[in-house]
């Protein structure tokens, strides 16, 4: 199933997944009301801007595969498997 998030692109502390936790910044598209859903490729993060994505700070409409996940912790974050993304 395919679904779109549109939001401002943003640059956040990533969520963590891993014991020891690998502390970092993911790629998200962070909503109007402040719901970030991190952008992956192959279930990985962007951890910074790449030349097929927009800067961050631009408003963008990304297509793809919604997950929900939860970190080590079980705190709950969505992600979004990218098909496509464009400036808007």
């Amino acid at each position: 199933m395919t679904d779109e998030a549109t939001g401002k692109l943003e640059l956040l502390p990533n969520p963590c997944t891993t014991k020891p936790c690998l502390p970092g910044l993911a790629l998200a598209v962070v909503s109007e009301d402040r719901v970030a859903r991190f952008l992956t490729r192959n279930g990985r993060f962007y951890m910074q801007p790449t030349a097929d994505l927009p800067s961050p700070g631009e408003r963008v409409v990304v297509v793809g595969t919604l997950r929900e996940q939860k970190d080590v912790d079980g705190k709950s974050f969505q992600t979004i498997e990218l098909s496509s993304v464009k400036r808007f």
